[in-house]
């Protein structure tokens, strides 16, 4: 009597009594969210997309739905009635969607094919009607009959839908075992049980052949008694229901039935994504603008759709002769949110997508090189795997989809909200930059192409080198590595650990006390390492953080750092006289006064003399 009742209650809901099919979905919309690094290791550009399905897959690729059904012995009587209504209700809502056929085979101790891919209900119900049940339950012969009826076109996609209330008592291959056979009805097996499971095994290959031919099969344990269909052809946890009571099989046949018709629309749709505090956007103070996220839509052919921004920031495209509108995405502090309306429903097939991009902080990059360094213990936005440090560039919540799901069966729309998150992936920090030192030299006593020594060093660098072939640099044992520059001249080293802090120092001075020395670090101010009036031979050290190259902030605006992980040294040198030569102006122009005076008294004597000759 369980069996009279349960499928009473099948056939009471799909023949419209009640809501048809109380529905619950496997799943909704299909979702995704990427992070893609801009190749310049200062951060990625965010997606967040959605795909809509929202009419039947098999409009336009078609459909061969087998029902395979047990009517062995148990069947007898109410049951089998019973049975007959769901199989056509089932049926019906099946080929009231465009491009379908239906099939029926029936198994008991063999297996026949009632009738093959017709498209007529009414032909279908009649051989419905005519079924009677007797006999033993042959899985292997069933599925055998359901794949000589797969149809071989390629735009139709082929469904299986097996039902048994019972294990396997006879098969129709031996199966490495003849001792069982029964000459009576030609096939294997006790009839009773299945002591070494040689009855499932020969179902299960059918069942396996049909899954790896593309065929998509649903088993149901009807009444909880065919313990072993859970394993029936390998398939997934989702094809297989185990319907031990009337309601848990109408949701089994329910969702069934929704897979095959796609009747699934998907409206109210939400996608939310808030960035962490680890990137900014475009802005002085870090949040994203609505400017910067872009909006695009591609169909189920994945061509782009033309879209028109309306003045209200909505955005409209035209299908089937009608304008269609959905709304844009809004921005609030570092949250994103794109609502495409309450009624808007997704087109079956088209993505629908935002973009928008995220840059790193220099706090993001200083605490990674901490993390690595062992100065930090962990930090919320971040992990270190494998050496390598990965941030999260957004927050552990606030990020997800939410939508209104509708599913219509026999005319009858039913809803229920939907949620999913969105994943969160991270994107790699750079732990490894260069450092370029550059030369410079002015004054009057400039020498443009002299050369001047530096020695950089970090104890750690011992033996180490970095950067290849003509641009290698190797570190002594005390961690120094030394190199000439002159003027305009420069020297990078690939490769340094981020979060490292050097020292650099030039050496080799002249010792002239009219000569200064400044070092401008990462494009700061100048600052002065050697004075003049100093007759020291080298510089004062330099301290050099090594920092993964960060967005700064200009006018408001952030703008890539081109002087970042840069030191530049400028030598002043000016003209300076020979020592114990006074440069005072009072003695020289006392000097300059008595040639004057001389050379007036030298010309007056001639001319006395010139005038007593004559």
């Amino acid at each position: 009597m369980a069996v009279l009742s349960v499928l009473a209650a099948i056939a009471v809901a799909l023949c419209g009594a009640a809501p048809a099919f109380a529905a619950e979905s496997a799943t909704g919309p299909e979702t995704s969210k990427t992070l893609t690094e801009n190749g310049e290791h200062t951060g990625g550009t965010i997606t967040l997309s959605v795909k809509g399905s929202s009419s039947y897959s098999s409009t336009s690729t078609g459909a061969n739905v087998i029902f395979v059904v047990d009517v062995s012995g148990s069947m007898q009587g109410t049951r089998l009635t019973a049975a007959k209504s769901a199989i056509k209700a089932a049926a019906s809502t099946i080929l009231e969607q465009d491009n379908t056929k239906v099939s029926l085979v029936t198994f008991s101790t063999n297996a026949t094919t009632v009738l093959s891919q017709t498209s007529s209900i009414s032909s279908f119900n009649s051989s419905v009607d005519r079924l009677s049940a007797s006999g033993g339950t042959n899985w292997e012969a069933g599925l055998s009959e359901a794949e000589d009826l797969v149809s071989s076109d390629s735009n139709t996609s082929n469904y299986v839908i097996f039902v048994s209330d019972g294990n396997p008592t006879f098969r129709d291959s031996a199966n490495g075992y003849t001792g069982d056979y029964n000459r009576r009805y030609g096939v294997y097996g006790t009839g009773n049980s299945d002591p070494y499971g040689l009855n499932f095994g020969a179902a299960d290959a059918v069942a396996k052949s049909l899954v790896a031919n593309g065929v998509t099969l649903y088993n149901i344990n009807a009444f909880g008694d065919a313990t072993s269909m859970q394993n029936l052809g390998g398939i997934s946890s989702d094809n297989y229901f185990d319907a031990s009571d009337s309601s848990a099989l109408q949701s089994a046949l329910s969702t069934i039935v929704q897979d095959i018709v796609n009747a699934h629309d998907y409206r109210n749709v939400t996608m939310r994504d808030t960035v962490s505090d680890a990137v900014v956007s475009d802005t002085a103070d870090g949040n994203l603008v609505a400017s910067s996220v872009t909006v695009s839509v591609k169909d189920e052919n994945g061509d782009a759709v033309k879209l028109t921004k309306n003045s209200d920031g909505s955005y409209s495209y035209a299908k089937d002769g009608a304008t269609k509108t959905f709304g844009g995405p809004a921005v609030s502090g570092k949250t994103v949110t794109w609502s495409l309306g309450e009624s808007y429903q997704l087109e079956n097939g088209w993505t629908y997508a935002i973009s928008f991009d995220v840059l790193f902080t220099q706090d993001t990059l200083d605490k990674a090189a901490a993390l690595l360094n062992g100065t930090l213990a962990s930090d919320p936005n971040m992990a270190v795997e494998d050496g390598v440090v990965k941030v999260y560039t957004n927050t552990a919540s606030d990020n997800d989809v939410t939508y209104i799901e509708q599913t219509t069966v026999n005319n009858v729309t039913t809803e229920k909200s939907g949620q999913e998150d969105f994943a969160r992936p991270s994107i790699t920090v750079p732990t490894a930059t260069g450092l370029t030192v550059s030369k410079k030299v002015s004054g009057s006593a400039a020498n443009t192409g002299e050369k001047y020594s530096f020695v950089l060093g970090n104890s750690d660098l011992a033996g180490k080198t970095y950067g290849t072939g003509d641009d290698a640099v190797t570190f002594d044992s005390n961690g120094q590595y030394t190199f000439q520059l002159s003027h305009g001249q420069s020297k990078s080293v690939a490769g340094l650990p981020v979060g490292m802090t050097l020292t650099l120092k030039e050496t080799g001075l002249s010792g002239n006390a009219k000569t200064s020395t400044t070092a401008k670090v990462d494009g700061g101010d100048a600052t002065t390492v050697k004075s003049e009036g100093s007759t020291a031979t080298e510089t004062d050290p330099v301290s050099v953080k090594v920092i993964a190259r960060a967005y700064t902030l200009k006018d408001g605006k952030l703008v890539a750092p081109t002087d970042a992980n840069t030191v530049e040294f400028t030598n002043t040198a000016e003209l300076v006289p020979q020592t114990g030569v006074s440069i005072d102006p009072g003695p020289m122009v006392v000097l300059l006064g008595v040639a004057v005076a001389g050379g007036i008294a030298v010309t007056v004597g001639v001319r006395k003399r010139h005038g007593r000759e004559e």
